[in-house]
Parts: structure tokens; sequence; C-alpha cells
């Protein structure tokens, strides 16, 4: 099995699949540009985190399924303590650090403190990605920079902050996006202006979903090739 994918089902916290960006668009849950523009920047390096307020709100398969996007040499290492980050920085190797959420519970990956502290240092070296139970940006900002400390400037370089809520058909959909950048953070709003890169990744997307493939470690397979 590929070793991303694997690192991803271990998020699974209930039977069901992991869920792929493919069965995203299928249930609604945001736009193809949107979906692009979200997956080439984690293929490029870029952090994410998603949130939503209850359990079961669906983030951890929407950060689940982006991470599906990273390229095939790099290296997802699940966080559980100071010392799984500590030394392993390496610039030789596309790392990305996955902390199952951003919680205080004593939980597989779960980061909260001093360990929520590190992980967010190293979104300026490495790649990061986590969720927690949030629906705005502000709730996220309580939870990040007052309960655990983090430092503004860590989380200014988290590039996507994605927050869930519920439809009225009951399925999970994108209620804002956020984008950081050299100008600050800001509201991603539709329609959305792609790029050469971003418009070749909507193809696919479109493609994959046309062909019928949305097995989460299938759309991977699709990708890399």
């Amino acid at each position: 099995m590929d070793k991303v994918i694997y690192e991803l089902n271990r998020c699974n916290q209930r039977s069901e699949r992991m869920l792929s960006v493919i069965d995203l668009l299928n249930a609604g849950a945001c736009s193809a540009d949107m979906a692009a523009y979200i997956a080439e920047g984690v293929f490029r390096g870029a952090s994410l985190l998603v949130g939503a307020k209850p359990s079961g709100g669906g983030k951890t398969t929407v950060m689940a399924a982006f991470l599906a996007f990273v390229p095939a040499d790099t290296v997802i290492i699940p966080v559980e303590s100071a010392q799984d980050i500590e030394g392993l920085s390496d610039s030789s190797r596309n790392i990305c650090f996955l902390s199952h959420e951003i919680g205080s519970g004593h939980f597989y990956a779960y980061v909260w403190g001093e360990e929520a502290r590190l992980f967010f240092s190293r979104a300026g070296s490495c790649q990061i990605a986590s969720n927690l139970h949030a629906d705005t940006l502000e709730q996220a900002e309580d939870i990040i920079l007052n309960q655990n400390s983090v430092k503004k400037e860590d989380l200014a370089r988290i590039r996507f902050l994605v927050f869930l809520e519920q439809g009225r058909s009951g399925n999970k959909k994108f209620s804002r996006v956020y984008e950081s950048g050299a100008n600050g953070r800001s509201e991603l709003s539709e329609p959305l202006t792609l790029n050469k890169r971003q418009q070749e990744f909507k193809k696919f997307l479109l493609d994959t979903q046309k062909k019928g493939i949305y097995l989460i470690e299938e759309v991977r397979s699709a990708f890399l090739k």
C-alpha cells in the first residue's frame, strides 16, 4: 500500500472508508475550482487546517482527501510528542507533519500545549496538516493562539484554513476558506482565477470523476501516474 494512503487511513476513527476529493465533489461539498486550487497548493507544500465544531463534522475526511495530493516522495509523519518533530526538519526530505487533531484528549497524534507550539513552529520549514473543533476563523484563533499560545507568525504560515458546515441535505460542505500569503490572510471567494497548473489539477479532477474513480487510493494512484 502507498505509504501516504497508509497514514491517511490511520486517521480513520470510524468504520467507513476515507473519502477522496472526488467524493467531496460528488457530494457537492465544494466546487471543482476550489478543490483544484487547494489540491495544487497542497501538492506544492502548502500547510492545511480544517475546522468543524461538531464531532463527525467531516474535518478529518477533508484534511485527508487533500493530503492524498502530496508528492510521491513526501513522508507523512504523525505527531504524538515533541520527539516526533525535533530533529526531523531535514530539508533534504519532503516532510508533512500530521496531527490528527489540535486537541487536549489523550488520543493518537493529538497535539496540545507544548506539542502544538512545536508543531506549528515547523510550518516555516515543513508542511503541516491538522484539524480542530472550530466553525470560524475566530474560534480557530482562540484555540490556537489563546489556549495553546502558538505564535501569530507561525499560524500565519498555514496557507489554507478550511471551515465546514452541514448543508440542507445533511452533507458537509465548505463554508469559508481562507488563504494566507505575503499580504496576510484573506477569504477565498468564487469565482476563482486559476493559473495554468491549477487548471491542470481541475482537469484531472473532472476527468477522474467522469471515469468513475473515487476511492482515495485509486485517486492517488491515478494522480501519481
